[in-house]
């Protein structure tokens, strides 16, 4: 049937009344699964005996960690400005894991600790967050899981896009021109007045005209045969004019 055992045959002096125990050691696999008959032979210079009995060889239920990253969260990313990424891990095994999650960033992104280590018992799901600061160009977050499983490292990667957005208001770069109107206003202060008439002029002024004109009560044209009807026509055309 395949298997076999670390004894042959032995020879022992016994006394009468007397016994004495061996121990039979078998190796299976796998594939010897089910049940497998064996004889035991006892012979002495006088007699002689045997018995057949069974073995059964069972599977053995194997133990073991099977982690994955099931979710990656990730906010809006707008440059230099920090902000959390979120991993959740799952263990789908029959064991505990000792996990360890590593994330690479871009170039001129950062990441506060950029490795989380953590123990994962069977069927729990846990959550590891990330502290990344964006930088000015987009890329690929890649998020490394490594675990023991039996005694072997196991190993995965997942990659996903992302992009650094810029920011609306630049604080930075408000803040760098009132620097420069006060390091040298004999330049700055006339620009900005410029600037401010051009905008008062085209976004402002003519919107406010528009709202005027559009408020402004057009008068009824009268009948023609009421006294003096052409002088009021004529005065009437310059309104609308």
């Amino acid at each position: 049937s395949g298997i076999y055992n670390d004894v042959s045959n032995t020879s022992v002096d016994l006394m009468p009344a007397v016994s004495q125990t061996f121990m039979v050691v078998f190796k299976t696999s796998d594939s010897m699964i089910g049940s497998h008959q064996f004889i035991l032979k006892a012979n002495s210079t006088e007699t002689y005996d045997s018995s057949v009995t069974s073995l059964i060889v069972d599977k053995k239920e194997v133990t073991i960690p099977v982690v994955e990253l099931t979710k990656i969260d990730l906010p809006e990313f707008i440059q230099n400005q920090k902000d959390m990424v979120n991993v959740t891990l799952f263990n789908s095994g029959n064991a505990s894991a000792d996990v360890q999650v590593t994330l690479d960033v871009p170039d001129t992104w950062q990441v506060a600790e950029d490795s989380e280590r953590i123990d994962l018992d069977a069927g729990q799901t846990q959550v590891l967050p990330f502290e990344v600061t964006p930088g000015n160009v987009d890329g690929e977050l890649v998020f490394t899981v490594d675990y023991l499983a039996n005694g072997e490292d196991v190993y995965y990667q997942n990659t996903t896009s992302v992009t650094a957005n810029k920011e609306f208001f630049n604080i930075s770069e408000i803040t760098g021109f009132m620097s420069a109107m006060i390091v040298n206003p004999i330049f700055y202060i006339p620009a900005s007045i410029l600037v401010g008439i051009i905008l008062y002029k085209f976004l402002i002024h003519d919107k406010l005209g528009m709202l005027r004109t559009q408020s402004k009560p057009k008068p009824t044209p009268r009948n023609r045969y009421i006294p003096n009807y052409d002088a009021w026509e004529e005065n009437y055309r310059r309104k609308l004019d």
